[in-house]
């Protein structure tokens, strides 16, 4: 189920166009990875989502519910961390989370409910602790405590993973999980494509303001699929160097494995082939896949082309 819908999204800056005509879709539980190079409108959309900066047209709705520019009641449900996430530096944690709670009417937290989202964030222990003498990974993660605080239902988070270490950044992708499990939609900007690759279900990519791809996660990998090229790695280099040179098949050899270019129109015929040739000569496979770019490639291939080749999604 859709909650989060953006129709027809356009926005100028100074008669500079920035978002062109935009629609994506956000369902409940989903991770959807928002790429796209600096520049690219990203902040923009999130900015409109939140009514930010004013839409030149299209439509924003939330639940199920078309909002309005003049209300702002909808934001109830949205929790983000636009940017750099800021605070009251000469507060504590608690006093800044206390703060950011009053901005709900409805919102009655008791400092042990302030405590237990410190602790929910990895900040467990740092109520009393000043803001000033935290570091970008600890205000990252009160700027996650502050986005969650009022339980809403779509988070939007803007270089989250911004100032953490390993672990951190580890313990942030467990977190965003379990909020995902819970039917939590989240919409993550990063240009850390390896820590998104890990997590999100679904991509979608901007250039220039405008969409170029989205989908689940597995139709993007499949676009740096590299057609007819084949990676093999067996348990005899020698003697599967003889089969593919008696078989007439093109190859390199790289590190302990064999990359094989596969004529367009015979490939599945001629691997079938090669197959049976190294099964028949008791030769053991140890990999043979498609060669397959990694996720960052891909998104940087895309960039340059500013096209994609759907071609590639169909045939997976």
């Amino acid at each position: 189920m859709a909650v989060l819908q953006v129709l027809g999204l356009n926005k100028s800056y100074k008669g500079k166009k920035v978002i062109r005509d935009l629609s994506l879709e956000l369902n409940k539980g989903e991770i959807m990875g928002l790429i796209g190079a600096n520049g690219a409108g990203k902040t923009t959309i999130f900015k409109s989502i939140l009514g930010l900066v004013k839409r030149d047209s299209g439509s924003i709705i939330v639940n199920q519910q078309q909002t309005k520019e003049k209300s702002k009641a909808y934001l109830n449900t949205i929790g983000s961390i636009i940017e750099y996430p800021t605070f009251y530096e000469s507060l504590t944690a608690s006093q800044n989370l206390a703060i950011t709670s009053k901005l709900y009417d409805e919102l009655d937290l008791s400092k042990q409910d302030i405590l237990n989202y410190l602790e929910l964030v990895g900040l467990e222990g740092e109520g009393d602790s000043k803001v000033a003498s935290f570091s970008l990974g600890m205000k990252q993660r009160l700027g996650l405590a502050q986005a969650l605080i009022h339980q809403p239902s779509i988070l939007l988070l803007d270089e989250p993973f911004n100032g953490l270490d390993p672990k951190g950044i580890k313990e942030l992708r467990d977190f965003l999980s379990s909020l995902s499990g819970k039917g939590i939609a989240i919409i993550i900007s990063s240009h850390s494509l390896e820590e998104l690759n890990k997590i999100v279900d679904t991509v979608t990519i901007i250039n220039q303001g405008k969409l170029i791809f989205q989908g689940k996660k597995a139709e993007y990998l499949a676009l740096g699929a590299e057609k007819n090229t084949w990676l093999l790695e067996t348990d005899n280099k020698l003697l599967t160097e003889d089969i593919l040179k008696a078989l007439n098949i093109s190859f390199k050899t790289k590190d302990e494995h064999f990359e094989l270019s596969l004529p367009k129109e015979k490939a599945e015929e001629v691997r079938n082939q090669l197959l049976s040739e190294l099964l028949g000569q008791k030769v053991s496979i140890l990999k043979i896949s498609e060669q397959q770019n990694n996720f960052e490639d891909i998104f940087l291939n895309i960039q340059t082309t500013g096209e994609v080749d759907y071609d590639k999604v169909n045939k997976n």
